[in-house]
């Protein structure tokens, strides 16, 4: 399972809703709104799982990362 990150951009985002209804306690929001997620897939694939690609929650950056 990878680790990422969700940075909300520009307006407004309906991740604080998205997330935690598909993701439960693998997703933590942070202090500013952003997201870390633990999932099984590439960027691409949560981006478009999430509605960031076609634009239907809001603007973010999708970052994978290892720590």
């Amino acid at each position: 399972m990878s680790t990422f990150i969700i940075i909300p951009v520009g307006g407004t985002t309906n991740l604080d809703q998205t997330l935690p209804q598909q993701f439960g306690n693998k997703a933590l929001r942070l202090p500013n709104g952003e997201w870390f997620v633990s999932y099984d897939g590439t960027s691409r694939q949560l981006s478009d799982d999430i509605g960031i690609s076609e634009s239907t929650t809001g603007s973010a950056i999708v970052l994978n990362f290892s720590a």
